[in-house]
């Protein structure tokens, strides 16, 4: 899994903030997205900011460290169809039907 810096900027939403994105990529392709937002302080450096952000809870209430280490075990639920289970199908599903001779051809 590989942890990248996807933005890092002034905040247009919240004043006073800095916002830092994290983009999160697994290796079996999954990509998460994580925005934070952290409050501006003078003399501050980059990456004081990046880890404040990573330590900083988002609006679910999670940190964005908490959202990774679930991403980490994560899996892509099923399709709906995978998850039913296997109904046993009665043997005339498929076959041709002869009306006139009330039998299957």
């Amino acid at each position: 899994m590989k942890i990248e810096i996807k933005s890092y900027e002034d905040s247009s939403k919240v004043e006073n903030h800095k916002r830092v994105g994290f983009a999160v990529k697994r290796d079996d392709g999954e990509i998460l997205f994580i925005d934070r937002h952290v409050q501006k302080v003078d003399g501050k450096s980059e990456e004081d900011y990046i880890d404040d952000a990573y330590k900083a809870k988002g609006r679910n209430g999670k940190t964005a460290k908490a959202e990774i280490d679930a991403f980490e075990t994560w899996e892509r639920p099923k399709p709906l169809g995978e998850q039913q289970e296997k109904v046993e199908v009665a043997s005339a599903i498929g076959k041709e039907w002869d009306v006139s001779k009330k039998t299957f051809k």
